[in-house]
């Protein structure tokens, strides 16, 4: 019956014939086929003592969707004080948020992009919430499922939005071509980037038009005009115009604020030379919500209309009993009352009603380091100002970044058996915390491939262990035939179980079908984290089949991916790796070895393999000893992953480290080189890492510039094939020079 159903599921009505198909299959009036699967696999009862563990299952699923100001204290807080039972959830098209408060003078260039962005992944992994990196298209809330772009849907039990708003440019002319739009702001930063490095004209101004007259479009125009002019500035070009920015607001600007504010910013204005049209026409947005476009709520935060487990804040939201403007101060201060009422609704509690403040302090910057304040009829301004609002900015910043650290207290880890141990025994006890996953997560070299859960995506995890698996496949040149699968699932309800494996087969399976490969059957049990093996059937021609031994003297060393993977991880949990660094390591894992094994065969490769848990010299040194021969590494060339020497630079170590750090024996120079900064990298696990080949020296420069159209943009030569020496010899010699 596994058998049949599995198959079913791979060739009936063409269901994985594309990727596509099978996410057809699960969001359409199938998906209980799927399911079927699901229950398909055979399940363990979980032993006495994992029943006895402290692990509390899976209630109910909180699913937080967008990463706006509102949601990064909801995070916070769950990270403070979890809630047994409940499983969080953010989904976000954005791995690094930024603070709407410090956006101009990122755009004036007095702050980094680091400063003014809340790294998520790092919130989502305090808070111990799964971090889903999608874009949301539709909400399903009779269903209770998120229509995501690219990938099934996902389920939630009590759902938050927290998106923020995109201006609709439709009904204006050009503006799809010309105009750059502040929401999402993402986006705005990465054409503010193209925008900083473009060439200026010399025979007229850079002509810039801001729409919105409200406080934010205020002063994102001067902020641009600051950036603008500084660059003028810079360049030393007397012959280059000054910019002519303009502002277009519907109405006066800053009608809601003061008279005297209005003024201090009109003066502003035209003391820098920027032009003002007032009363200018809007493009409709035409959304069939409230009368200007937003998600109607109560006093409680939820929405008006619909079920009581959806609730809505910040910009895409408006309270009809309390409208209040479109300002940052309104999103952050809705952060805890929207935390305290998710709770509420969750333990079966009444919600209590939030009023915002009618009056607020708004500081509202000139583009330089001059600002003007006001709250309720009093009006301030100077340098002083600005300086007050730097302080408030960056303390409210370090809140979601450097203060969590001091938050997370240890646990206790004193253990009367683990001190009469001694030293190595605490150690292992201080160690299991911090524990790697993925391919750092190994005993050994004698286990087979099977890895717990290393991104909080189940999703993108099941991609990842198919890819993986799939990994000894390509680098024999084998076709892999059928896999197996073994899945270990944490405890909860019957619907989150269903929905993690769901989640794993939904991207393990395109994976899979792309290589050709049949999911013919399975295992689940139930444990303490989420895990996933396959074990792979392939063919090949004995005499075609690539191997380890088959280095040749003079051969190149091509190496397709970059290493890091290991590194950034456990920097990852050690919250010392950039959320776009994690990311970037991410899209790795997830890129098939597949065409490029095609490559290094039609480029007359020898030998191969690829590179996973025992890192890049261990593998090269199996290759070397198989083969008898020596070889010459060049440190400078072996590529890395964006962030991973950094982190080896602050210190951070896979926990697999000291198990491959044995290889170092084989290297003949290891004094001189095993205190570089590259020597961790050189040993740092990999998963679903690259291929390692040796192939005719003659042959490795048009090797190289097929792999770089295929996609594999770092792959490189990193050294040569020698001599042949004994099996017992230091068979590699470390060249560790940097590039």
């Amino acid at each position: 019956m596994l058998l049949r159903l599995a198959t079913a599921l791979q060739v009936d009505s063409g269901y994985i014939r594309a990727p596509r198909a099978f996410v057809l299959l699960l969001t359409g009036a199938q998906r209980t086929s799927a399911r079927r699967l699901t229950k398909a696999f055979s399940t363990t009862t979980p032993s006495a003592a994992m029943q006895h563990t402290d692990a509390f299952p899976n209630l109910k699923d909180l699913v937080l969707l967008g990463g706006g100001h509102a949601h990064v204290e909801v995070l916070r807080s769950f990270g403070m004080k979890p809630l047994p039972g409940v499983r969080l959830t953010l989904i976000t098209k954005d791995v690094h948020t930024a603070y709407s408060g410090m956006l101009p003078g990122f755009v004036s260039g007095f702050y980094s992009f680091d400063e003014c962005h809340i790294d998520l992944s790092a919130l989502a992994a305090f808070a111990g919430a799964r971090m889903v990196h999608a874009e949301a298209q539709a909400i399903d809330t009779q269903a209770q499922a998120i229509t995501l772009s690219g990938r099934p849907p996902m389920r939630y039990d009590v759902l938050s939005i927290d998106v923020g708003i995109t201006p609709s440019a439709q009904g204006v002319p050009g503006a799809m071509d010309h105009a750059i739009p502040v929401k999402p702001v993402s986006n705005f930063v990465d054409r503010l980037t193209t925008l900083k490095s473009g060439k200026r004209p010399s025979d007229r101004s850079v002509k810039i038009a801001v729409v919105g007259g409200g406080a934010g479009g205020v002063e994102l125009a001067l902020a641009v005009h600051h950036m603008l002019e500084q660059q003028r500035i810079d360049a030393q070009s007397a012959s280059q115009h000054p910019p002519a920015v303009t502002v277009f607001a519907r109405g006066q600007i800053l009608r809601s604020y003061p008279a005297a504010v209005r003024k201090a910013f009109l003066q502003a204005m035209q003391a820098k030379g920027m032009s003002l049209e007032e009363d200018a026409a809007t493009a409709s947005t035409g959304l069939p919500l409230d009368e200007q476009g937003f998600v109607r709520v109560l006093d409680t935060l939820q929405c008006e209309e619909g079920p009581a487990n959806v609730f809505a804040v910040g910009d895409v939201a408006t309270s009809a009993a309390n409208p209040r403007p479109k300002a940052g101060v309104f999103a952050v201060r809705q952060g805890p009352p929207l935390a305290s009422n998710l709770r509420r609704l969750l333990q079966g509690e009444e919600l209590q009603p939030f009023t915002p403040q009618s009056t607020y302090l708004s500081i509202i910057t000139t583009g330089d380091r001059y600002a003007v304040a006001s709250k309720g009829w009093v009006t301030l301004q100077g340098a002083w100002l600005w300086k007050v609002k730097d302080w408030i900015d960056r303390g409210w910043m370090a809140k979601y970044a450097e203060k969590l650290s001091d938050m997370m207290q240890p646990g206790d880890l004193q253990s009367p058996v683990a001190s009469a141990a001694g030293a190595e025994a605490l150690a292992a006890v201080a160690a299991a915390r911090m524990r790697c996953s993925g391919c750092g997560a190994k005993v050994g070299s004698t286990t087979v491939d099977f890895l717990r859960s290393f991104v909080p995506d189940p999703l993108v995890f099941g991609a990842i262990a198919a890819n993986h698996a799939l990994g000894d496949c390509h680098a024999m040149g084998a076709k892999a035939d059928t896999a197996l699968a073994i899945v270990v699932v944490p405890q909860g309800l019957d619907a989150q179980v269903e929905e993690d494996v769901y989640q794993l087969l939904a991207g393990a399976l395109p994976v899979l079908e792309a290589a050709g490969c049949a999911l013919v059957g399975g295992h689940t049990s139930e444990g303490a984290e989420l895990s996933l093996g396959f074990c792979i059937n392939g063919s090949v021609e004995p005499s075609q089949a690539l191997k380890k031994g088959g280095m040749r003297p003079g051969q190149a060393l091509v190496l397709t991916k970059p290493l890091g993977t290991g590194i950034l991880l456990a920097g990852h949990m050690r919250r010392l790796a950039k959320g776009r660094w994690l990311t970037g390591a991410v899209q790795s894992m997830q890129q098939s070895s597949e065409a490029a094994a095609r490559c290094l065969r039609q480029h007359g490769a020898t030998a191969c393999t690829d590179v996973t848990g025992f890192g890049l010299l261990g593998h090269l040194t199996e290759m070397a000893r198989a083969s008898q021969v020596a070889v010459r590494l060049d440190g400078g060339s072996v590529p890395l992953l964006q962030g991973a020497r950094e982190c080896a630079e602050a210190g951070v170590l896979s926990s697999l480290h000291p198990q491959n750090a044995r290889v170092a024996s084989a290297v003949s120079n290891v004094s001189a080189v095993a205190d570089h900064p590259l020597w961790p990298l050189l040993l740092d696990p990999q998963t679903a890492g690259g291929l390692l080949a040796s192939l005719p020296i003659e042959q490795s420069e048009e090797c190289l510039r097929q792999l770089h159209e295929q996609g594999y943009h770092e792959a490189c030569s990193i050294g040569r094939v020698g001599e042949a020496c004994s099996h017992e010899d230091h068979c590699i010699h470390l060249e560790p020079s940097c590039g």
